[in-house]
């Protein structure tokens, strides 16, 4: 009997994904991110940086979470969402980033 995978991602969602980081759409992304929370100020909700952005959440979500990884940003509250009105993270640039701007 073979074993189950681990994981349900489908072949073409992996596939995708290399293609995205082999263009640099990824660090693209997180340029975009950077550049728009020191623009518009932090800190700021990944719904709110989708739409500032134009990019979808989910991608937001993914760049959020590569730079707070990064040491680039921080989750510095969670609070109310002025959008959803629900409770979530907002995220502030660290403190290296925003005195090198």
């Amino acid at each position: 009997m073979k074993p189950k995978k681990k994981t349900n991602v489908a072949e073409t969602s992996i596939e995708a994904y290399i293609a995205i980081k082999t263009e640099g759409q990824i660090l693209r992304e997180q340029d975009l991110a950077l550049e728009v929370m020191e623009r518009y100020g932090n800190p700021l909700t990944s719904r709110l940086l989708s739409k500032l952005t134009g990019k979808e959440r989910t991608n937001i979500t993914r760049v959020l979470y590569n730079l707070e990884r990064m040491g680039r940003i921080v989750i510095s509250h969670t609070g109310k969402c002025p959008i959803t009105n629900k409770r979530v993270s907002w995220y502030k640039l660290t403190e290296l980033i925003q005195k090198a701007v």
